[in-house]
């Protein structure tokens, strides 16, 4: 398999395609940034701006020298964990100070070059399995901007049901097209991860000896898979465990004897996944026990919530496909039933990855789109050595209806994606836009205050401030910002003009605060003037925003 071959007419056809993706998912940052003005400055983000913003902090805490992940959300001490490589590695190639707009520029150069890894992934994945090159192309075409039927309930303005919009519009890992519009990690993952099933499945269908290049070919992109996002890799691993077993059980029923004349070829395939697991396992052992015995990772992962939604929106997701699912696992299963029977076995493994007793139940359904569009697909591919034209007449009379079907229903969710993001950069509103004046604001904290010092902010501020600073908040993520619950109170309580200064000076006291922002944002929190405390000393006002810094004498450390 030519992963990166770029010279034959089918592959040039890709390239184009992805380049006009890439391309098409610009638009709205380009509107961003040609709409900002004296007043209002762009995040670089159209959606998710939160956790958008909190990529930058990782990013700028490399270009500050770091190589493990401390959250800036928390003011709480950190040992460090090897996570998030992606952004602090990248953010290297930037100098301090005043790099937000350099560390956005190379936040989409990764996002550029992970759509078209991601892209090119789900092309060699579709082409595994099926031959004909228009189904490949229109495979391609709705697994990168496909969705479900959410759309439908927008029209009908129901936005939320169940207690959850749609998936296609929040969920990255049930389709795709979110992850290549502003997630370059997820991009990344999903390209390992599918190139990793590849090289496990080619070694069915190319090869029955285990040679040591595809151990380690395998054992290589599983890891690459694990340093992008490491549920992914669990996901990986499961997939196969799972492919595996059910095997057995068909080996067991003396089932594929026409194809696997004997047990070695399974028992190879176990090797094959053992040596290559060799290679990420380490990696996987290291993150187990860092979020079982490190008190912050453990207090983060408890907060880190991604559950799924109810089954119907699963249903309102995927039900379109399910009757092509259906015959496609049927013919599959007979021209393929080794290597097909992993697309049917991740495809029934659906209620189990989403309802899994996990905090981040919906991350185990990543790349699941791929193989429902593959088998629905299957169905109309009549491009097999085994099979006359003629065997599946009803195919050619099908094909095309079907494919005008899934154009028409796939597509209004992806364009509703793609016209809002313009549209929400249009109106220049937080959280996609910050004031000017917050800006100039965390400029001059850039420059006064140490790296890792800790600001006091309201939420929204504090959710920016680390993307524009190498400080610290106390609350601004949902996940990163540990104990936020209990903080959001203090922090309310601190800028409450009803509390008393004893309060606030045993709270800077005890998060070790060294500065209070005070904004809109913050006054928003109470009538409480921080110019009036003897505690703190103004060093910045302009534009309505102020910096005070704590005095030292009040900080238990010093």
């Amino acid at each position: 398999m030519k992963f990166f071959s770029f010279f034959t007419p089918e592959r040039r056809w890709v390239l184009i395609f992805a380049i006009l993706v890439v391309i098409m998912t610009t638009v709205p940052y380009i509107v961003g940034f040609a709409i900002q003005d004296d007043e209002w400055r762009f995040t670089g983000f159209v959606f998710g701006v939160e956790d958008g913003n909190s990529y930058l902090a990782k990013m700028l805490s490399g270009s500050y020298g770091e190589w493990l992940f401390r959250s800036s959300y928390s003011g709480v001490s950190q040992n460090g964990v090897i996570a998030n490589l992606l952004y602090i590695i990248s953010g290297k190639l930037v100098t301090p100070p005043g790099s937000h707009v350099k560390l956005v520029f190379i936040y989409h150069l990764l996002r550029f070059f992970t759509a078209f890894l991601a892209i090119f992934a789900s092309y060699d994945f579709i082409s595994f399995f099926i031959k004909a090159v228009k189904l490949r192309r229109f495979g391609l075409l709705i697994i990168i901007l496909g969705g479900g039927l959410g759309w439908l309930l927008l029209l009908l303005g129901k936005y939320q049901i169940f207690g959850t919009i749609p998936l296609e519009f929040y969920s990255p890992e049930t389709f795709g097209f979110l992850s290549l519009i502003g997630l370059p990690h997820l991009s990344l993952a999903r390209a390992t991860f599918l190139w990793g099933l590849l090289t496990y499945l080619n070694f069915y269908q190319l090869d029955n000896h285990i040679r040591f290049a595809g151990s380690i070919k395998l054992g290589v992109l599983w890891l690459l898979t694990a340093l992008a996002q490491p549920i992914t890799a669990i996901v990986m691993g499961a997939l196969i465990g799972f492919h595996i077993f059910v095997l057995f059980l068909m080996l067991l029923l003396q089932k594929f004897r026409q194809v696997i004349n004997t047990w070695q070829q399974w028992i190879n395939g176990i090797k094959l996944t053992f040596f290559a697991s060799l290679i990420p396992l380490p990696f996987i052992i290291y993150n187990i026990l860092l979020f079982t015995t490190d008190e912050y990772l453990i207090a983060w992962t408890n907060q880190n919530i991604i559950s799924s939604p109810h089954p119907i929106h699963y249903l309102l997701a995927f039900g379109l496909c399910l009757p092509f699912v259906v015959v496609g696992s049927l013919r599959i299963i007979h021209d393929k039933p080794w290597t097909g029977l992993l697309l049917i076995v991740w495809v029934l493994a659906l209620p189990i990855f989403a309802y899994y007793p996990v905090n981040v139940q919906r991350r185990l359904l990543e790349g699941i789109w791929v193989a429902i569009i593959v088998l629905s697909l299957y169905v109309f591919d009549i491009q097999k050595e085994s099979e006359p034209y003629s065997y599946h007449p009803f195919v050619n009379f099908w094909q095309r209806p079907f494919m005008r079907y899934f154009l028409y229903l796939s597509l209004p969710s992806t364009i509703l994606i793609f016209f809002g993001g313009i549209l929400s950069t249009v109106r220049q509103e937080p959280p996609i836009f910050r004031p000017a004046g917050e800006v100039a604001s965390f400029a001059f904290l850039e420059t006064t205050a140490r790296e890792g010092e800790i600001v006091l902010s309201s939420y929204n501020t504090g959710n920016a401030l680390p993307a524009w600073t190498p400080l610290h908040v106390v609350v601004g993520h949902g996940p990163e910002s540990i104990g936020l619950e209990k903080l959001m109170e203090g922090v309310s309580a601190f800028y409450s003009d009803t509390t008393s200064d004893l309060f606030r000076e045993h709270f800077l006291e005890d998060l070790n605060i060294r500065y209070v922002f005070w904004g809109p944002a913050e006054r928003d929190l109470g009538n409480w003037d921080p110019r009036a405390a003897d505690y703190l000393e103004n060093i910045y006002t302009q534009n309505g925003y102020s910096v005070f810094e704590v005095f030292p004498t009040s900080l238990s450390n010093e």
